[in-house]
């Protein structure tokens, strides 16, 4: 199997990896008692921890993304989205848990085979980043095939 940390080096987008890995959503080590103290940005250039917003004015003249924004920087069709609370589209960073139905579903994750509605093919942005990867070895390793000369 191979592992995350090389698919997401082989697609040439170094941030992705550390978006990815990062954990949101909880509260700021620097602002906890403050209003709207919710981790949920993460700057493209410096690549750290997210941070609140707050915390925004580190990271002046850089590429900072709030988590429901990523879609702006990477494309997320084919990945399944919801619906939050606030009416915001969302989607899935990282694999999500599969769940057993008796429901049968039209299709599954290509990635972690979890029970997908429609014609969706991956429940995360992690699972389709493996898929475009796969995809792009599989592409290589045929040019490659037909560009090697019969002895």
């Amino acid at each position: 199997m191979v592992s995350m940390q090389k698919d997401v080096d082989d697609l040439g987008l170094p941030w992705l990896n550390p978006l990815l890995k990062a954990t949101y959503f909880i509260n700021c080590e620097f602002h906890w008692g403050f209003k709207s103290s919710e981790c949920n940005m993460f700057c493209l250039d410096c690549m750290g921890n997210p941070f609140c917003s707050h915390c925004l004015m580190d990271h002046e003249d850089h590429r900072v993304v709030q988590v429901n924004d990523i879609q702006n920087y990477i494309n997320i069709s084919g990945v399944q989205t919801y619906i939050s609370k606030r009416a915001e589209r969302i989607v899935y960073l990282n694999e999500r848990p599969r769940i057993f139905s008796y429901q049968r579903r039209p299709s599954t994750c290509e990635i972690c085979c979890r029970s997908l509605p429609g014609s969706v093919r991956f429940c995360s942005l992690s699972c389709k980043v493996r898929g475009q990867n796969k995809s792009f070895k599989k592409g290589s390793e045929d040019k490659h095939e037909q560009e090697q000369p019969n002895n």
